[in-house]
């Protein structure tokens, strides 16, 4: 893989102290960056995202919109929209509620993102199946296009599906 050539940063975000952010890293709009988080070469974070402080993030990766990453976390795969994960090893413990809350997501929009992560990661079914049954059930939505549609992108995103435990819904409380 080759990089783009430069770091690019976008707008309105908040980088905090001691943060690294090496080469060919692309920041969206309306993040933040906590104390003491690196981020490898090539990795690209989209808008509205919270990685809270002393986490790491892998190279190569992609860390879709309003996700909520809690502090010293070792992010090592890709992370899809409205997700809400912490731990050493990241965990995607449910959907980031307090961050589309706040944001102004009507509560439809919510509870169908909600529905379309509990299809995807606490259901037995082959990521295919889940991403075909979300695309029928919540297409309506483009929050939830969005979301498959990240999980289409990174390709062979079967590893977002292990480790996942029954604590769904679980508060955002980085800020």
């Amino acid at each position: 893989m080759t990089g783009i050539g430069e770091t690019r940063i976008g707008n309105d975000n908040l980088i905090m102290g001691y943060v690294h952010i090496a080469c060919d890293c692309v920041l969206g709009n309306n993040n933040i960056i906590a104390n003491y988080v690196g981020l490898s070469g090539h990795v690209t974070i989209d808008d509205h995202v919270t990685v809270g402080g002393q986490s790491g993030v892998v190279q190569f990766l992609r860390i879709g919109s309003y996700a909520c990453i809690g502090g010293a976390s070792t992010i090592y795969k890709n992370i899809p929209p409205y997700a809400l994960g912490y731990r050493n090893r990241i965990q995607i413990k449910g959907v980031n509620i307090v961050g589309l809350k706040r944001a102004g997501f009507p509560r439809e929009t919510i509870s169908a993102i909600a529905d379309a992560h509990k299809l995807y990661f606490r259901s037995d079914l082959s990521e295919t199946e889940a991403l075909w049954r979300i695309e029928a059930e919540f297409g309506d939505f483009q929050e939830v296009l969005i979301f498959t549609k990240f999980l289409q992108s990174v390709g062979g995103s079967s590893s977002l599906k292990t480790h996942q435990h029954s604590l769904f819904y679980f508060i955002c409380s980085v800020i």
